[in-house]
């Protein structure tokens, strides 16, 4: 009879440890609050600048987030290498490319032809999408 009694009390201490065990335990952590802002990157896809962007086959070689299909890497990240630069350094790098050169990169990649082929109005509204996409105010 003791026996049994222990063979009871056995089996119904595992079938709690068993029940506990189950997934109606198991707590799913949440996630922690941010606190302040969350840095999201402007949406430049609509400014004439993007067009320009994307008609001159910019993105081919160069990254530039919120610009569809400016995923290329032949050339530098553009919203990285021109984050913290003025508008006179952005328009340098497309009309005079070879003048400063991004790190890791050779001179001569990009064509020196922009300002040829581009108007004055299609060179600034290239600055200002450059410049607002790498953190800039695009004046």
């Amino acid at each position: 009879m003791r026996r049994a009694f222990l063979l009871v009390v056995g089996l119904a201490t595992l079938l709690l440890v068993i029940a506990a065990c189950g997934d109606k335990g198991i707590k799913t952590p949440e996630p922690e609050a941010i606190i302040g802002e969350v840095e999201r990157p402007p949406d430049v896809s609509e400014l004439a600048g993007a067009a320009v962007f994307t008609s001159t086959g910019c993105g081919a070689c160069h990254a530039l987030a919120g610009v569809e299909g400016a995923t290329g890497a032949l050339g530098p990240d553009l919203n990285v290498s021109l984050q913290g630069r003025d508008a006179a350094y952005i328009r340098e790098g497309i009309v005079a490319p070879d003048a400063v050169i991004a790190e890791g990169f050779p001179a001569g990649a990009m064509p020196g032809t922009y300002s040829e082929q581009l108007s004055d109005q299609e060179i600034a509204d290239l600055v200002e999408v450059l410049s607002i996409a790498s953190g800039g105010s695009g004046s």
